[in-house]
């Protein structure tokens, strides 16, 4: 425990933590910058306006430099072959994917629920966003909740509270977070490149878009499952589907390393 959390210190650079901040902040920023650029209904519209825009385009890369910068940079100054003199090399590299799967976790985690928290419990107070739900025929609280919950995958929760809602979705996207960063994590170890090992999971997630779009089935894309508001309700177990796919593609990986950990090139 005490090398994992030495080694979450060292790679919280002020980068990385100047990047977590902008990646938490900024949307939420922007958003509010543009109010008038839209008529926002709830504290929904404008949430899933912020989190399901450039963050969830962008999604496999900004999960990846949150920890694969500093791990590359390990690796270039042949940081982990010099500690095979104090811990083996299988040792290192599961103590640098748990430190990988804490930041992430935490960072995107915070990414969707900061903005969540003051949507629904600050911004009311100060009354910075005039919504106008009329305009989308929604006239009582009660349309206003029945449209919530009939709107995107997972607001179906919003019926429990929308705070379950907020917590449960803030979790599913930053376990998301984890697995397309292990894979990036993976790829650099496998190819022994940074520049494939970020490029070809972005690239991927881009075209697994772009080809169920096509073939009309946009509910399994890899970003709708993670980030599905640009299109209608879903059924709950839509998002698994990619999700299944996602995971055991990292299960594959982590396996493959394991055996083929003492022959990279990347470690050696």
């Amino acid at each position: 425990m005490g090398l994992i959390l030495t080694e979450i210190k060292k790679s919280l650079n002020k980068k990385i933590i100047i990047l977590s901040g902008i990646l938490i902040f900024a949307p939420m920023i922007y958003a509010l910058m543009h109010l008038k650029e839209y008529d926002y209904s709830d504290w929904l519209s404008v949430y899933s306006n912020t989190v399901g825009g450039i963050v969830a385009l962008l999604f496999p890369l900004i999960v990846a430099f949150l920890y694969l910068a500093y791990f590359h940079q390990k690796i270039s100054n042949r940081f982990i072959l010099y500690t095979r003199t104090r811990r083996n090399i299988e040792s290192t590299i599961k103590i640098s994917i748990i430190v990988n799967i804490c930041i992430v976790f935490v960072v995107v985690f915070l990414m969707m629920f900061v903005p969540f928290i003051f949507y629904v419990y600050i911004e009311p107070i100060f009354g910075i966003i005039k919504y106008v739900p009329e305009n989308s025929n929604l006239f009582t609280e009660a349309d206003i909740l029945k449209a919530q919950m009939d709107h995107y995958a997972f607001t179906q929760l919003i019926g429990v509270s929308p705070f379950f809602y907020g917590f449960i979705y803030s979790i599913w996207v930053a376990i998301n977070g984890v697995l397309w960063s292990l894979i990036t994590f993976y790829l650099t170890l496998i190819l022994n490149n940074i520049f494939l090992g970020i490029s070809i999971p972005f690239v991927i997630y881009e075209v697994i878009n772009f080809i169920c779009a096509m073939l009309g089935f946009p509910q399994y894309s890899s970003m709708i499952a993670i980030f599905p508001f640009n299109i209608g309700q879903l059924s709950f177990g839509d998002p698994f589907v990619p999700f299944v796919v996602l995971l055991a593609a990292v299960v594959a990986m982590g396996l493959y390393v394991r055996r083929n950990i003492s022959r990279m090139d990347s470690l050696l």
